[in-house]
């Protein structure tokens, strides 16, 4: 099913988008921030632009953000940028992986979601921690750096977008735990480890820390990558 309703302001922006001499990377840009806030309606989102993914001059087209009550914070969960109809794959995608590095690097994250968009066309990618890479999600196809695999919106492959950020809203962890309690009956911390280095920077040790995870015994399988993990320790996502 299309997010993309018949009428109303959200086909309007749409269409705009789509309109002959449409090459302006604002007029995409308003459409996917209605859409998003569409899509992110819940109370604890907020969507937001022209966000920096680590508190610097850096900016980012479009930011998801959470918030977590219990503990006052908000927390960035998608980074997406966005080119208008003409834009550049190469160029989008590597402004998003540069976003996911940096927010990495200054939260310590293990997992970042991003949106490439060009025009109306969209694709959903996650870059691990571990990897420092694009790894797509929507659609699978491991190709990066090419406009023939975004997807039209409207359409019946677009639904898949919906899908994902269904799935990250029930998934999505800020931080993800180091160990899995679940994969011993009784389980100990896993030795503090070292930050990748893709970026030639090795963070210190991180301390050990309690999983966030419930105590229901873990069935996924060890060395397994999954994109919306909660276990670090075989990515599994408990249900």
């Amino acid at each position: 099913m299309s997010l993309v309703p018949q009428q109303g302001v959200l086909r309007k922006l749409y269409n705009d988008a789509r309109a002959a001499g449409a090459t302006n990377e604002y007029t995409s840009s308003a459409f996917w921030q209605v859409l998003l806030q569409k899509v992110f309606y819940e109370d604890q989102y907020i969507v937001v632009c022209e966000f920096p993914p680590n508190e610097s001059l850096r900016r980012v087209d479009i930011v998801v953000r959470k918030f977590d009550e219990d503990n006052n914070t908000l927390s960035s969960i998608i980074f997406h940028e966005v080119k208008g109809r003409d834009g550049n794959a190469k160029m989008v995608e590597t402004q998003a992986l540069g976003a996911a590095k940096l927010a990495m690097e200054r939260y310590m994250l293990s997992t970042v979601y991003t949106v490439t968009t060009i025009g109306t066309r969209f694709r959903v990618w996650f870059v691990s921690a571990n990897e420092g890479i694009l790894q797509p999600l929507t659609p699978p196809d491991v190709e990066v750096g090419s406009r023939k695999q975004y997807v039209e919106v409207d359409s019946t492959r677009g639904g898949s977008l919906r899908e994902m950020f269904d799935l990250l809203k029930r998934t999505h962890r800020w931080r993800q735990p180091l160990f899995c309690p679940a994969s011993s009956s009784n389980p100990e911390p896993a030795r503090p480890r070292k930050w990748p280095q893709w970026r030639g920077r090795v963070y210190q040790d991180i301390p050990q820390q309690t999983s966030l995870m419930t105590t229901t015994p873990c069935t996924g399988r060890q060395g397994m990558i999954s994109p919306l993990v909660s276990c670090s320790a075989c990515s599994h996502i408990p249900g």
